[in-house]
């Protein structure tokens, strides 16, 4: 008996390729996280937690482990970052990385119009205040005081704990600007302050921030 068969072979093409490659990577990485979850008994080495899948808490949350590989660190735009550091430093410099917890900041914008907002406060007020007395009031009033030593004397004395506005974020901006406007109405003398356009687009944008970080935990 004789059989006869066509065969008809194709070239893998680049895409098909790189398709390929990914799901073999991630496979891989799916047989190293196996592992590891054996090895540790899924228990996380960084918060000692007892890591269960679809967790609420993202620190138990085992998903949330492999989502980023254990030890790496990820920058958004690595285009974008290779090529400043490659511009400023030149190939095969050294240079030194801070590593912090990310938050927006406010912009420039919003800080002139907080200026703005104390200045006219100061100007209805005709209390003979500046801005710069009222801005450390409020600084003290919505994020307390801490100790701190004066230099010369060795006296005690209380500060605000968040003593500059260009260091606020958005959330703890927004903070600040609902507490001059409740406060200006609310002491002596009275004064009605109109909210600043920064204001809602900033409170607009840390709603936002916030929707983003309820889905993503």
């Amino acid at each position: 008996m004789t059989f006869s068969t066509n065969f008809k072979w194709e070239q893998e093409t680049r895409s098909e390729e790189k398709a390929r490659k990914d799901l073999e990577r991630e496979a891989a990485i799916d047989r190293c996280y196996q592992a590891v979850d054996l090895r540790d008994k899924s228990v996380c080495r960084v918060t000692g937690e007892f890591l269960t899948a679809g967790a609420s808490d993202p620190r138990k949350r085992l998903e949330r482990h492999h989502m980023v590989r254990r030890g790496d660190l990820r920058f958004e735009f690595q285009g974008q970052q290779r090529a400043f550091c490659l511009k400023s430093f030149g190939a095969g410099g050294c240079v030194d990385v801070e590593i912090r917890e990310h938050r927006e900041k406010r912009t420039d914008r919003q800080n002139r119009a907080l200026w703005a907002l104390l200045s006219e406060w100061c100007s209805k007020a005709h209390q003979g205040w500046y801005p710069d007395d009222l801005k450390d009031v409020m600084l003290a009033r919505v994020f307390g005081t801490i100790e701190r030593t004066q230099p010369l004397t060795g006296e005690i004395i209380r500060v605000p704990a968040e003593p500059h506005s260009s260091r606020l974020g958005v959330s703890k901006f927004c903070q600040l600007i609902e507490a001059i406007l409740e406060t200006a109405a609310m002491s002596e003398p009275s004064v009605y302050l109109m909210a600043p356009d920064e204001y809602r687009i900033a409170k607009e944008k840390a709603r936002k921030l916030e929707a983003r970080r309820a889905i993503a935990a």
